[in-house]
C-alpha cells in the first residue's frame, strides 16, 4: 500500500516529469517516463521528441481524468 501511494503522489506532483501528456481541450499533464512505460509500454511507441530532452504524447481524445487513472 506504501509503494502505490508513493507511485500516485510521484505522477501527481510532476516532479522530475520528463514527459507532457497532452490530453483533451489541450490540457497538458506532466508524468514520467518510467510510468508511461511500466503501465502502457505500448504508448512509448507513440512518445514525439522535440528539442533537447522534451518529450510529448498526444492524447487528445481523453480527459485528464482519464489519462490519470490509466496511468495510476
Amino acid at each position: 500500500a506504501a509503494r502505490r501511494s508513493q507511485w500516485v503522489a510521484l505522477l501527481r506532483s510532476g516532479q522530475a516529469s520528463d514527459v507532457t501528456i497532452l490530453c483533451k481541450e489541450e490540457v497538458e499533464v506532466p508524468c514520467h517516463s518510467l510510468v508511461v512505460t511500466v503501465r502502457c509500454p505500448v504508448l512509448m511507441k507513440a512518445v514525439v521528441k522535440e528539442g533537447v530532452g522534451e518529450m510529448f504524447l498526444v492524447m487528445d481524445q481523453y480527459e485528464r481524468t482519464v489519462v490519470r487513472v490509466v496511468l495510476q
